[in-house]
């Protein structure tokens, strides 16, 4: 079904403090050129909690993809 709806989440966990890491970890765009990726639109949309939601779209070859973007959480 090409409709259906698929979940992914990842979590690393480096050895340096996030300090040390997020100007490497941060730059999404430079990992997505690198990856051979197409630049991508979003749009951003006030939930009904007043918090700020972003979903993107693009596409991979000829598939459309699109994705609520979330922001990383550091612990």
């Amino acid at each position: 079904d090409m409709s259906a709806d698929y979940h992914y989440r990842q979590e690393r966990f480096f050895s340096q403090s996030p300090a040390a890491v997020w100007p490497f970890a941060s730059d999404t765009a430079r990992f997505n050129e690198i990856a051979g990726l197409k630049p991508y639109t979003f749009e951003e949309r006030v939930d009904p909690d007043g918090r700020v939601r972003r979903f993107a779209r693009s596409h991979v070859v000829h598939l459309p993809i699109r994705w609520d973007e979330g922001y990383g959480e550091w612990r």
